[in-house]
Order: structure tokens, then C-alpha cells, then sequence
């Protein structure tokens, strides 16, 4: 007993001190790195030709933007002018000309939606348009974040747009900045189709949609709905807690939302369902449409109700984000975003670069996409619009379908 008891002590100790051996040497490289980093501001500072520009705060600034754009597309550094205007566009209100866009790498930024009353659609811009500059500045060329802030700016003030729509020849429209408050269930996306099936079309995820849920949901049962299709095509999410509020609403207490992973945890930690007076009756049978531009919140969403058996999905795969950010705010009012974690489906099934694939795949056409995206901007909830040009939307009738045939 003796000997064994030694030999843990011994053993305890060995490795105690190769943990120290290792923490001594992660601290002798982190100093290095510093006293270089140190070194190179010093000799910036004090002999770079324009003085103004090489001042400790901007240079430091400079040198938090550089760590964070290194890392990963979602990650990134916030001016205090711009962290409260994403503060603000999480509340549901922004400064802008009400366009809802997404950017692929080296590709010119394209319109989603224009928001409803904005001087975006005052200006008849169309989804699916591409945006190929924004006051002479090539939009291929920038990030989807410097876009943004190139658009958006001060009320009353404007922005040249250069816009092309399919093949048409580009042109130049000129838009005026407002101040926009915009709800995350326009008024005409929600609807009663048929005699009984209600239908909500979600644009994103803010702080306000639980509540715009609830109102709407008000509004759809005192019709005697008795199934319900959730719109999340052209979805690009928002917050957490947003999607997790309204996944409560259709789920049991303590039912799993989805998992989260980090450095932090051995495991994947679960964020479980909260329990809710305004929750969905439970026979009441849903579908969740989504499509490729589904993304963040709207996979959590559809991923926690699909693994719990609560809904259905048809349509597209799904973008594929999901990445946790945390946004942490700086002495000075500016703030940055660092990824901290991944999102993992209740069943465990990752998200991040890979979506999630629908019960029922209804896939649109390509060459009917743009036609189709402005068209469900107008008309969602609406199969076939009668008006010229109006393509099928296969999958809401693919959602109807399949309700109608579920027994009451």
C-alpha cells in the first residue's frame, strides 16, 4: 500500500509538473509574440511619415481588426457607430434604405427582399437583383459587413445604387436613408389558406418575433385554424434566444433546442425548451418551409422542431451557419464578435457548412429563382399569384398537400 501510494504521489507530481512545463512554455511564447508585437507598434508609432494616422488608439484598433478578420467570416471588430447600429437593427429598427441582402465570396451582393413601406421597394428594386456597386465601390470586391456599412448612414442623406436584374442592362438608382422599423412577420405574410390552415411567414429573427408570433397566432385561431405552415425561405436568422423562445412555443418544457459546442465544455451542452403560457396547441399539425437562403436561427428552429417530431420540413437544404457568436462590448462603446462555439441539432447532427436537409425536397428551378424570390416577397402564402409571369410555389402546395392530409 505504501509503495502504491508512493508511486501515485510520484505519478501526481510528474504530471503537476509537466503542466507547469507546459504553461511555462505557452506563457514564453505568448511573450514573445508580444515584445514583437510591441516592438513593431513602437517602431509604426513613432516612424511612420503621417503621424495622425499612427496614434496608439488607431493603431491598436487596427491590430483587433486584423486578429479578428483572420479568423472566420463571422468574426470581426464593430466601431461603437456600428455595434449600436447592430444593436439597433437586432431591436428591429435600422438606418437604411430597407433591403434584406446576402453576398457570396467575390460575388456582387444580392437583394433578398425589400422591406415593406422602405424606399427600397418605393424604388421597385426586385429580389434576386444583384447590387454591383454602392456609390462607385465594386460590392465583389468588399465583405457582405462593408456593404452594409456603405448603405446604411445617417437619415436623410443618399446612396447610388448600381443595380442589374437577370440580364438586364444594369442601371443607377438613387435612395434615400430612413429610419426603418420593420416587424419580423410583415402584415401580409400572415394568412388563412383554404378554410383552416394557417400560414406565418418569419423574415427574421429578432426581439421582437416571439411577441409578432403570439399576435399573429391570435389573429390565425380566432379564424379556426387547424394546421399551420411556418415560412422560413429567405430566413437569414438573428438571435439565439429568438429562435429559442419561439421553438418553446411548439415544444414540451425541457425539450432539447439544439446543443452547443466550445472549448470551454468537454460535451455539448443543451439548451432545452422553455416553459411558455402562449405555447401552440400540441395536436396542431405544422410544416416548416425553408430553402437555401435559410440560415442561423431558422436552422435552429427547423432543426429543434424536426428532431423532436413536432414538425415536417419541405423544401431546400439549408444554408449551413452555425457558428455561436458572442458579442462582447469595449470600454470605448465598440465591440467585437468571436466565434465561441458550434450549434448541433437535438439529434446531434452538425449544421455548419452543411444545412439541414428537409423531410421533402421541392427544389425551385434555377431558372425560375428570381422570378420566385420577388414573387414570395409580394405574395407569400400564396401558391400561384394571379398575375403575369406568376410562377408555382411548389413547395407551399407540396405543405398544403400534406396537411390536408393529415387526419384532425
Amino acid at each position: 500500500m505504501r509503495l502504491i501510494l508512493c508511486l501515485g504521489i510520484c505519478l501526481t507530481l510528474f504530471s503537476g509538473l509537466r503542466a507547469q512545463d507546459k504553461t511555462a512554455e505557452e506563457d514564453q511564447d505568448k511573450y514573445r509574440a508580444l515584445a514583437t508585437f510591441a516592438g513593431v507598434l513602437e517602431m509604426i508609432h513613432n516612424r511612420y511619415i503621417d503621424s495622425d494616422k499612427a496614434s496608439y488608439e488607431r493603431l491598436i484598433r487596427a491590430a483587433i481588426k486584423g486578429m479578428l478578420q483572420d479568423l472566420d467570416h463571422y468574426t470581426g471588430y464593430e466601431n461603437r457607430e456600428e455595434h449600436r447600429e447592430s444593436v439597433r437593427v437586432l431591436g428591429g429598427e435600422t438606418v437604411g434604405v430597407g433591403l434584406v441582402v446576402n453576398k457570396k465570396h467575390d460575388s456582387p451582393l444580392e437583394i433578398i427582399t425589400p422591406l415593406e413601406a422602405s424606399p427600397a421597394e418605393a424604388a421597385g428594386l426586385r429580389p434576386g437583383s444583384f447590387i454591383l456597386k454602392i456609390n462607385d465601390t465594386d460590392t465583389a470586391k468588399i465583405s457582405l459587413r462593408d456593404c452594409l456599412k456603405l448603405i446604411q448612414g445617417k437619415p436623410d442623406t443618399t446612396v447610388k445604387l448600381m443595380i442589374r436584374y437577370k440580364d438586364e442592362a444594369p442601371y443607377e438608382v438613387t435612395l434615400p436613408r430612413k429610419n426603418i422599423a420593420y416587424s419580423s412577420i410583415p402584415p401580409h405574410g400572415i394568412k388563412t389558406i383554404g378554410d383552416d390552415i394557417g400560414y406565418v411567414r418569419i423574415m427574421v429573427f429578432n426581439s421582437h418575433t416571439a411577441a409578432d408570433f403570439d399576435r399573429a397566432m391570435r389573429k390565425l385561431n380566432s379564424s379556426g385554424v387547424k394546421s399551420l405552415i411556418i415560412d422560413l425561405r429567405n430566413n437569414p436568422g438573428g438571435l439565439l434566444n429568438s429562435a429559442v423562445d419561439l421553438a418553446s412555443r411548439f415544444l414540451k418544457p425541457d425539450s432539447v433546442i439544439l446543443y452547443t459546442s466550445s472549448r470551454d465544455s468537454e460535451a455539448p451542452e443543451a439548451i432545452t425548451s422553455r416553459d411558455t403560457p402562449k405555447g401552440v396547441a400540441a395536436e396542431l399539425p405544422v410544416v416548416v418551409l425553408v430553402n437555401e437562403l435559410s440560415a442561423s436561427a431558422s436552422e435552429i428552429f427547423t432543426g429543434a422542431l424536426m428532431d423532436n417530431g413536432r414538425a415536417v420540413s419541405v423544401g431546400a437544404r439549408t444554408f449551413g451557419k452555425a457558428t455561436v457568436q458572442n458579442i462582447q462590448e469595449l470600454p470605448d462603446g465598440s465591440a467585437i464578435r468571436l466565434t465561441i462555439g458550434r450549434y448541433l441539432t437535438p439529434s446531434r447532427k452538425p449544421i455548419q457548412g452543411i444545412g439541414i436537409a428537409p423531410n421533402e425536397e421541392i427544389l425551385v428551378p434555377q431558372t425560375e429563382k428570381n422570378a420566385f424570390y420577388s414573387q414570395l416577397a409580394v405574395y407569400p402564402g400564396v401558391v400561384k399569384p394571379d398575375s403575369p409571369n406568376a410562377v408555382t410555389d411548389t413547395a407551399l402546395a407540396r405543405a398544403i398537400e400534406k396537411l390536408k392530409q393529415t387526419p384532425p
